[in-house]
């Protein structure tokens, strides 16, 4: 065997590893000898996931307190002044 065709060996087994490696770091299925899905994590994954979702639902309240508070913004710029003044006296009693 010529040192190139090691070399390329070499590579290839040095960047399949890489790739396995980083698969599993980030949670994606590794494929196993046979061609089944392996998924690293296990027991870690369901808990992953519960906090997945309740930083989702965290998320999506923050998002429609935003919108809410958007809307008001857009209501008092498009107001005309009269009907603002008066409101906020409306409010103030």
């Amino acid at each position: 065997m010529s040192t190139g065709v090691v070399w390329i060996a070499i590579c290839g087994i040095v960047g399949w590893v890489i790739t396995v490696w980083i698969q599993a770091r980030h949670g994606y299925p590794i494929e196993g000898s046979l061609g089944q899905k392996i998924y690293p994590g296990g027991k870690d994954a369901e808990a992953t996931k519960k906090l997945l979702e309740a930083e989702l639902a965290a998320r999506d309240q923050t998002i429609a307190n935003l919108k809410e508070r958007v809307e008001i913004l857009e209501r008092i710029i498009t107001d005309s002044s009269g009907h603002l003044g008066a409101e906020i006296e409306r409010l103030r009693a």
